[in-house]
């Protein structure tokens, strides 16, 4: 059971993150605006992950200036802009456009990460991996029926998120993911976010 959970985990995971666009949309529909949705998430996001920090006697400040202020960027880029313009874009343009758009955000992150860290560089076969898999998710997302209504505002607001997630991922590789690990890193982005 040990080795299976955190497999069990991760599609739980996966489910709610694939539910939220579905989510955002009704929220949109229903008269909530972009701001106020992803205001929301991190309300109940650092609600959970204050709770968590606290019964575990986790820490929540960076050990010096410069490293809290690249956690800003962190929490502008992969928490406030990146959900931002994904809500965003769906009030310009289709649900299934935007999740299209959101799901090559490791195509971007690949490529901008490969631009300043030649070891993060992909080869040949990782490439191929990653547009297959990209291509797979079109698929599925399509579900077999393309047709494809093009919003310029829409699909650039879902584009740049995408690149607000590229910004993201370059700015927690190095010293920051290596100093303080993923769980601080992901705790400070929804405080700085909101």
């Amino acid at each position: 059971m040990k080795r299976f959970l955190p497999h069990l985990i991760a599609f739980f995971v996966v489910a709610i993150w694939g539910v939220t666009f579905v989510c955002t949309k009704l929220l949109l529909l229903g008269g909530l605006t972009a701001a106020q949705i992803f205001i929301l998430r991190f309300i109940i996001a650092y609600l959970l992950l204050s709770a968590y920090s606290i019964s575990k006697g986790l820490r929540w400040m960076s050990l010096n200036w410069r490293d809290e202020l690249i956690m800003i960027a962190l929490g502008v880029f992969g928490g406030s802009l990146y959900f931002l313009t994904e809500n965003s874009s769906m009030n310009y343009t289709t649900t299934t456009n935007t999740s299209i758009i959101v799901s090559l955000c490791p195509l971007f992150a690949s490529a901008i990460i490969g631009g300043f860290y030649k070891t993060e560089r992909l080869n040949r076969w990782q490439t191929f991996g990653t547009v297959m898999a990209a291509l797979g998710v079109v698929m599925v997302i399509m579900n077999g029926h393309f047709v494809l209504h093009l919003s310029p505002l829409g699909d650039a607001l879902a584009f740049g998120a995408c690149m607000c997630w590229a910004f993201y991922s370059l700015f927690i590789i190095g010293t920051v993911l290596i100093l303080y690990g993923m769980y601080l890193v992901n705790s400070k982005r929804p405080k700085l976010s909101a």
